[in-house]
Parts: structure tokens; C-alpha cells; sequence
């Protein structure tokens, strides 16, 4: 058990692969996901750490998106209740 225990351990991926960066816009996702495809390309980044960053950003997308959708969709109701008065 004490052996399977320290074998897990070995293969956790561990340590710090970048600094903090602010995500805002699509453009900034695009620019972080090319320093993720490089650092796993040639800097030994491990691949699953930029399949995790990929998939990450992708719900952080997902979600970009739906914020827009609901702030556009309010806007429009808004304009619509401003007509109807």
C-alpha cells in the first residue's frame, strides 16, 4: 500500500509552469493558449497540464460567451420596455 501510495505521487504532475495572467477577452485566451502550445512543444511543459489549460479555457469561453448573451438580451429588454411606455 506505502508503495502505491508514493508511486501516485511520483506521477502528480507538480510545480508551476507560468505566472498568473489576467484572462478578459477572447484575444487574451488566444494569446495564452499559443504560450501553452509552445511551452508544451518546446519547453517540456507536460501535455496534460496543456490539455487541462485548453480545456479550461475553453469553459472560460463557454462562459464569455453566455455573459454576453444575457448582457445583449437585457439590453434589448430594456429598449423594448422603453417602447412599450
Amino acid at each position: 500500500m506505502v508503495a502505491s501510495i508514493k508511486g501516485g505521487r511520483n506521477r502528480a504532475l507538480q510545480g508551476f509552469y507560468g505566472s498568473t495572467i489576467k484572462l478578459e477577452t477572447p484575444e487574451d485566451v488566444k494569446r495564452f493558449l499559443g504560450k501553452v502550445i509552445n511551452a508544451v512543444w518546446s519547453e517540456g511543459v507536460p501535455v496534460p497540464v496543456g490539455s487541462s489549460m485548453g480545456f479550461l479555457t475553453r469553459c472560460w469561453l463557454d462562459a464569455y460567451d453566455a455573459s454576453n448573451v444575457v448582457k445583449r438580451l437585457d439590453e434589448i429588454e430594456e429598449k423594448i420596455s422603453k417602447t412599450n411606455v
